[in-house]
């Protein structure tokens, strides 16, 4: 016996099982068939996420959409930077990219090379960039978004001198990843503790929810390898039945 393709293995071992499970067993004198239908009302439900045979490691996102793994860096959908995420390897060449949930994100070939970041196009798609450029441009559009906008942009002119423009600026930048409410709530409690700086406000942020943004899961092209015809009765050699 012969198979052409891992759908036609598949195929017959499906179809062994079917026979086998017909077949009655010689201590319970019953088919197992009969036994399950018997049983499976006591029968755990399984987990609700599926079972992972490699070790999965936790990692954190970067604002550049990358995730860092043994010396590589691979990116990741932009609605997950700033986000922990779960990487795990699977058939010895693909690293794939789970939520905290669980959920696929992306499956890439690992890089064969240290140092090698593996960008998707389509991670980057949809990005704006909408945050004014000029100084009195940014300080308008601060404080018609933030309902606190106009007092912080005024205590980081005290604070900051020249630099009010940049740190409000990267506060913009951070619409790409929270609503405007939330940032309004890091501005009022970085005003309550004097803190007058965007990486005050990047740092209360990262306690407080990001946008929720739906992605589509995709996965990188895999070859095909080569087909190998073996018969059956090798695997009947390998479980020692043969």
């Amino acid at each position: 016996n012969t198979f052409q393709s891992i759908e036609d293995l598949i195929r017959r071992g499906h179809r062994f099982i079917q026979d086998w499970n017909q077949k009655e067993h010689t201590t319970t004198r019953e088919k197992p068939v009969d036994r399950y239908e018997q049983e499976k009302g006591l029968l755990s439900a399984l987990p609700e996420y599926r079972y992972y045979q490699s070790i999965r490691e936790l990692r954190k996102v970067s604002w550049d959409c990358l995730v860092s793994y043994k010396g590589s860096r691979y990116s990741v959908h932009h609605a997950y930077a700033g986000q922990r995420v779960w990487v795990a390897t699977s058939h010895g060449y693909l690293l794939n990219i789970y939520s905290q949930k669980g959920d696929l994100l992306y499956s890439h070939n690992l890089s064969q090379e240290k140092g090698k970041t593996i960008m998707i196009k389509e991670h980057y798609q949809g990005i704006k960039n909408s945050t004014p450029k000029t100084a009195p441009r940014i300080r308008e559009v601060f404080e018609k978004t933030f309902a606190t906008g106009k007092v912080f942009y005024e205590k980081l002119v005290t604070e900051t001198s020249l630099n009010a423009a940049y740190h409000a600026s990267i506060i913009l930048g951070l619409r790409e990843y929270y609503t405007d409410e939330v940032i309004d709530r890091a501005l009022q409690k970085a005003s309550s503790y004097q803190a007058f700086s965007y990486q005050a406000v990047k740092g209360i942020l990262k306690s407080l929810p990001l946008k929720e943004v739906r992605t589509a899961i995709h996965a990188s092209s895999i070859p095909n390898p080569p087909v190998e015809v073996r018969s059956l009765s090798y695997y009947t050699k390998l479980t020692g039945e043969g």
